[in-house]
């Protein structure tokens, strides 16, 4: 099942806002001013712990700043929280939101949260009020050196199976980087 595809509907939202803002990072002779962006008052957990409030103050201070651009982070597990209902040989038989059968719509049918991406939607809404720019980070499952995989992943060890099948394979082993051959 091809519904694990948070890319498409990212990708669809974040296209109309492109047809109302001019490409601020090719024009000639102008100065970029961004940085990353977690809400103050959640910082990872800004998604789970949602207050436009505070992300509208949060863009206000940037705006007010000179920030240009936010490089913004969906995090994997909160916009795709999908579980596989696996069988008794480890094969898929479901995809689901918990014991929650997807819904059929875009949303089920991508697998990805409606909920969350109406949070993005209003944080990218709250973003052009203030003029400012987004670069979204898909799909952020690492960061802040932590691990935020949908839970049918959750039993993935996520450097060996997604690096693994690279020849050769490269993996991080107490700071020192190996290559095993």
């Amino acid at each position: 099942m091809a519904r694990v595809l948070i890319i498409l509907v990212l990708l669809t939202i974040c296209r109309g806002y492109a047809q109302f803002s001019e490409n601020i990072l090719c024009k000639p002779g102008h100065f970029v001013l961004g940085a990353n962006y977690w809400a103050s008052h959640a910082a990872t957990e800004m998604w789970v712990d949602w207050n436009p409030e505070v992300v509208e103050q949060d863009f206000k201070r940037l705006s007010d700043a000179g920030i240009d651009v936010l490089r913004i982070f969906p995090i994997w597990r909160d916009f795709q929280p999908i579980t596989a209902i696996r069988t008794f040989n480890s094969g898929v038989e479901d995809y689901r939101f918990g014991e929650i059968p997807l819904p059929d719509d875009q949303f089920g049918n991508a697998g990805v949260s409606e909920k969350m991406m109406e949070r993005m939607k209003i944080l990218l809404n709250l973003g052009a009020k203030y003029k400012i720019k987004f670069i979204v980070s898909l799909i952020t499952g690492q960061m802040s050196h932590r691990v935020f995989m949908p839970p049918t992943f959750a039993w993935v060890t996520v450097l060996h199976s997604f690096l693994g099948w690279c020849h050769p394979v490269i993996y991080y082993n107490r700071w020192h980087l190996h290559i095993r051959r």
